[in-house]
């Protein structure tokens, strides 16, 4: 069964379960404004934290999706088969945490009202040049011509 690539409905599984987790990769750069297809979601989540562990596994278990380990050069990567292009993280870049992410993230409505917690600009930039693919470089390019966050006055 061929699957489809579909941010919202990963975005509202993640909501609706509770699910701790910050956006990185590609799509958080759409979501901040990017020209770019992104290849999936790419979320980082606390290390060690059993009840959001559970509810991680109730969203992908709502997406289908099974877990499946793999290494990834700068951490441990996590891939939901299953469900196309979604992968969890507990450290990427050059270390960053969860904690470390979630100081510069903000929510960014995206797709079908779906809000997203996202990875600053300054985070992705930093987490896409440590990787260091030639895709990540071209990402940072990508990120780089947004130019600074929109600020949002309030009255």
């Amino acid at each position: 069964m061929e699957h489809i690539l579909r941010p919202d409905f990963v975005l509202r599984a993640l909501n609706h379960h509770r699910v701790r987790y910050i956006i990185v990769g590609s799509y958080a750069a759409v979501l901040h404004g990017a020209i770019w297809t992104p290849s999936g979601v790419d979320i980082v989540v606390p290390r060690v934290t059993p009840q959001n562990d559970e509810y991680l596994a109730d969203a992908l278990r709502f997406l289908e999706a099974t877990a499946v380990a793999a290494m990834h050069k700068l951490g441990i990567v996590k891939k939901a088969s299953g469900a196309p292009g979604v992968a969890w993280f507990t450290t990427v870049g050059d270390g960053l945490t969860y904690e470390d992410l979630v100081l510069g993230a903000r929510w960014i409505t995206a797709t079908d009202n779906q809000r997203g917690f996202v990875a600053s600009q300054e985070h992705l930039i930093r987490t896409a040049s440590a990787i260091g693919r030639f895709r990540d470089h071209l990402l940072v390019g990508a990120i780089e011509s947004i130019g600074s966050p929109k600020r949002v006055r309030r009255s």
